[in-house]
């Protein structure tokens, strides 16, 4: 990797941090301790980001990359996801299939209107109360859903089985 491509990549860390912290309030800085070939290059509570600043799109091997991280992290419940952007053009998100119920294993596409939404129904922290077991539903109706957090799926009563 040249240097200029090291360079690209850390201010595309730097600027994915930001984006966090603009679209979902996550404030936290790129892992420093990356170096080592195993880790990702953002961890937060809930995600393990592998985050790529390039022209040259290798989906395929960044989805290995950030599966790799995750194997080797002590949280076990992280959602590993890349993020990826060429010059000009939005954020775009591969999250695991397996959040389908019904799909094993590989990623989806997501655009970041879509990841954002994905990521607020994660982040979220329910209120104590009697409804802290519902999510708002991500199937765009508005409801109210009872997860089920065995294989990431929650039926919202309105709709279909969403992801929460």
């Amino acid at each position: 990797m040249t240097i200029h491509a090291q360079k690209k990549g850390k201010r595309g860390e730097v600027e994915f941090c930001g984006w966090l912290k603009e679209n979902l309030g996550i404030d936290i800085e790129r892992n420093y301790n990356q170096a080592d070939g195993h880790s990702a290059d953002v961890i937060t509570e809930d995600f393990i980001f592998e985050v790529k600043r390039r022209e040259v799109i290798d989906l395929g091997t960044w989805w290995y990359q950030v599966s790799m991280a995750k194997k080797k992290h002590k949280n076990e419940d992280l959602i590993p996801v890349v993020c990826f952007r060429q010059n000009r053009k939005p954020w775009q998100f591969l999250i695991p299939a397996n959040l389908l119920n019904g799909v094993d294993k590989g990623y989806m596409l997501l655009n970041e209107s879509v990841f954002i939404d994905f990521a607020k129904a994660i982040v979220a922290q329910p209120e104590e109360d009697e409804e802290a077991d519902y999510v708002m539903c991500s199937g765009y109706c508005g409801e109210l859903g009872k997860p089920n957090y065995e294989d990431g799926m929650f039926f919202c009563g309105a709709t279909k089985w969403c992801i929460p």
